[in-house]
């Protein structure tokens, strides 16, 4: 199971961090999980958020 982390979200959705942690706020995006004090992706998780998209 491949992990991002949020700059590597970022990267691939092409948006800041901080919009990550607005939708993180808001309760949009992805999913989030913790790794010990860190926040980070599956790679599912980012796969089925980007067909979301796709689909929208």
């Amino acid at each position: 199971m491949k992990l991002y982390t949020k700059p590597e979200v970022a990267e691939i959705l092409r948006v800041p961090v901080s919009t990550l942690n607005y939708w993180r706020s808001r309760g949009e995006g992805p999913r989030w999980i913790r790794v010990g004090r860190r926040l980070a992706c599956t790679e599912a998780d980012l796969q089925e958020f980007l067909a979301s998209l796709a689909s929208a």
